[in-house]
């Protein structure tokens, strides 16, 4: 899981935007599913970098 996870990091640096915009609570967050695992990050467009805030089973990240 540990790889498919530094890939999906890659994916999301290659492209923020193809996550899923995230509502409610968390609107202005993204996500990007990774098997039962989620990546949740901001995308800061003033200084065009993406900040990694967790990576957690579906279940625990939305706590």
């Amino acid at each position: 899981m540990k790889t498919q996870v530094l890939e999906a990091i890659n994916d999301i640096l290659a492209n923020p935007f193809s996550g899923v915009k995230l509502r409610g609570e968390l609107e202005g967050y993204w996500r990007w599913r990774v098997g039962k695992y989620r990546i949740i990050y901001l995308i800061d467009r003033s200084s065009q970098v993406v900040v990694f805030l967790d990576v957690g089973s579906r279940k625990a990240i939305y706590e």
